[in-house]
């Protein structure tokens, strides 16, 4: 380079410069020399000050490490039609320096080219711009892109378009947007933007990107692509598996997806700064577990999904962010669980959990805290989110706890308690008082539940007006839960357990190839314990059942009804008791047609102690559900 930038902006302003269709370049005096007959290539001699239109195919456009400077408006060079239909492709440029335009280099509607060893900077849309039908089958190879709004945007590109050996660092916006598919997306380097590679379709490969320091790393809006461990986030693998069944993702991992596959273990796995920490996609029978996931513009998203285990998992977004996180977001997905997370994004615009044309779902014992928006709910093209149970929760400290959208939506008839004296949510805005008790709350007593029913919202479904919708069992104390309450879901059938205890029940399991039900008993040693447990008969039934704890057979007593079995023993903790419950018949498996999935949660509910007695804290744990058959 000949020049500097200030020699450049007090330059003479040159305007725009042609190659024309011809050949010829207008105007004839500009730095720029012709050579060649039938392979034509021009070469700067000189910086320019203007802009560069590229009118003729097959030609070759070499900077010789020569700037094409602008005045912050316009393209520096484009490629693309000049009249009517006429395209123009096949145009390698290279070696040139593009700095101070909106757009640096514009490919509209042209194919066949080859960006090439070229340094593309401060320009306030993009470096490099693949536009429109035809912008395929081009070659972006070996150029530095530094300081722009996006380093390259090829998300309204055509795809069959090759990526590689790029530089895209320090850019405001995105580094690479890619649309379209059979995209090659080759040893990028990627690093300090504000989002790294954003894949908008399928049929993409990726191999050997490394996307460093990028606040959102990577995000992929589409399904099927080739993307392999040989991409990193931060030094970190992506996973991004296909068609897997029955494996736990290794712990290295830094970027998850899951797309189509059933009975996969995500566990124990720190992940933050990317478009979406793990994803679920078109994926069954799934845990997500244990987790923590940071900085995340979404941090567990699942679409199309059904019977995945979503529990334990922290999920936080920074403070300082003009962003719009979301800790969970479930679309167009059914009969999943969502337990015991921990969701504070923090930010006035975050959302804690968000449910999208989605049914059945189960929301439990989530702790969600100071989001814009503790729950969003909404459906569009006049589908239904609906039967959705949510109880357990805590809804602290939100701006809006709960937010409705109706708008084009179906059903969103949603249950906002478990009923009683199950409860329903904390409340933290909820303002009445607990004086009474039972079903109706009109019995003397409090039940650490409160008298009036909590407003939730309010939405609007055709041809019925406004529906009112509440939480009619609110509850008191976030930490204070009435008493143990377990829901084993069995082909898509629910039966509920109810364990009433002084003392802690944790990692409960339920086998049914061997009818048994087990829990561990935890308290202060030498307390007089007591444990009184309903079991559907629907779900076991025991004639005679057998209970043991530490193996050794232990004296119950027996009482029935039509529908329950209700066994109470006592004890005195020396030590912790493993407890197993043996019935005689249990519900059966479906035959071997039908591939049965089984997914189990465990809610483990603190009591209410009446007695001054110190016990220790227990992490209560979901034990592997013995289920491996996964419907698909």
């Amino acid at each position: 380079m000949t020049s500097t930038c200030s020699k450049q902006v007090s330059a003479e302003w040159m305007g725009t410069i042609y190659i024309r269709p011809d050949g010829s370049i207008d105007p004839p005096s500009v730095p720029i020399e012709r050579i060649g007959i039938f392979e034509i290539t021009y070469v700067f001699t000189d910086d320019i000050y203007g802009n560069l239109v590229i009118q003729r195919s097959n030609v070759t456009i070499d900077g010789s490490g020569f700037m094409l400077y602008g005045n912050g408006t316009g393209t520096g060079l484009y490629i693309g039609p000049y009249t009517g239909p006429t395209l123009v492709g096949n145009i390698t440029v290279k070696n040139l320096k593009i700095r101070n335009f909106e757009y640096g280099i514009y490919l509209k509607h042209s194919g066949n080219n080859k960006i090439i060893n070229n340094i593309v900077t401060n320009n306030s849309r993009s470096g490099i711009t693949l536009w429109g039908s035809g912008a395929s089958n081009n070659y972006i190879k070996n150029n530095t892109l530094t300081s722009n709004m996006h380093g390259i945007d090829a998300s309204l590109g055509w795809g069959d378009n090759n990526i590689l050996n790029n530089i895209i660092e320090d850019n405001e916006g995105k580094g690479l947007i890619i649309g379209g598919s059979n995209n090659n997306i080759l040893n990028n380097i990627i690093r300090n933007n504000e989002e790294g590679l954003v894949l908008l379709d399928d049929g993409n490969t990726l191999r050997n990107n490394t996307m460093v320091r990028n606040c959102f790393n990577f995000r992929a809006h589409g399904e099927i692509n080739d993307v392999d461990t040989s991409n990193t986030v931060d030094g970190k693998p992506i996973y991004y598996w296909i068609n897997k069944l029955d494996e736990i993702v290794p712990k290295d991992a830094g970027y998850v997806a899951l797309v189509n596959c059933g009975n996969i273990t995500v566990s124990n796995i720190k992940i933050r700064n990317n478009g979406e920490g793990i994803v679920l996609a078109s994926t069954q029978g799934s845990r997500i577990v244990n987790n923590t996931l940071m900085d995340n513009r979404v941090h567990i998203l699942c679409f199309g999904g059904s019977h995945n285990i979503i529990s334990d998992n922290l999920l936080i977004a920074p403070r300082t962010w003009q962003l719009s996180p979301v800790g969970i977001s479930i679309s167009s997905s059914d009969f999943n669980n969502i337990s015991r997370n921990i969701i504070d994004m923090h930010t006035a615009w975050g959302k804690g959990i968000t449910l999208r044309k989605s049914n059945h779902n189960y929301i439990v014992r989530n702790i969600i805290v100071d989001n814009n928006i503790g729950v969003h709910i909404s459906s569009e093209d006049w589908e239904d989110c609906k039967d959705n149970v949510f109880y357990h929760n805590a809804f602290i400290n939100n701006y809006k706890q709960v937010e409705i959208d109706s708008t084009d939506a179906g059903n969103l008839t949603n249950i906002w308690h478990g009923g009683y004296p199950r409860g329903g949510n904390y409340w933290s805005n909820y303002d009445g008082q607990d004086k009474y008790s039972g079903p109706n709350q009109d019995m003397p007593g409090s039940d650490r539940i409160g008298d009036v029913p909590y407003f939730v919202g309010e939405y609007w479904q055709h041809p019925y007006g406004y529906i009112k919708t509440y939480d009619l069992y609110p509850l008191m104390d976030p930490k204070t839960f009435p008493t143990h309450y377990i829901f084993v879901v069995w082909w898509e059938t629910d039966y509920y357990i109810n364990i009433w205890s002084n003392s802690v029940i944790t990692d409960f399991y339920f086998s049914q190839p061997t009818a048994t039900l087990s829990f561990t008993i935890m308290g202060e040693v030498g307390t007089d314990g007591c444990c009184n447990i309903s079991i559907p008969k629907a779900l076991m039934r025991g004639e005679p059942w057998t209970v043991k704890l530490n193996g050794t057979e232990w004296v119950y007593e027996l009482t029935e009804n039509k529908t329950h079995s209700f066994l109470y023993f006592t004890f005195t903790l020396a030590s912790i008791y493993e407890v197993t419950i043996e019935g005689t018949w249990v519900v059966p498996e479906f035959p071997s047609t039908i591939m049965l999935l089984g997914f189990l949660v465990l809610v483990t509910i603190p009591l209410v102690f009446m007695r001054k007695k110190r016990y220790r804290k227990i992490d209560h744990k979901l034990s592997n559900p013995p289920f491996k058959k996964i419907l698909l």
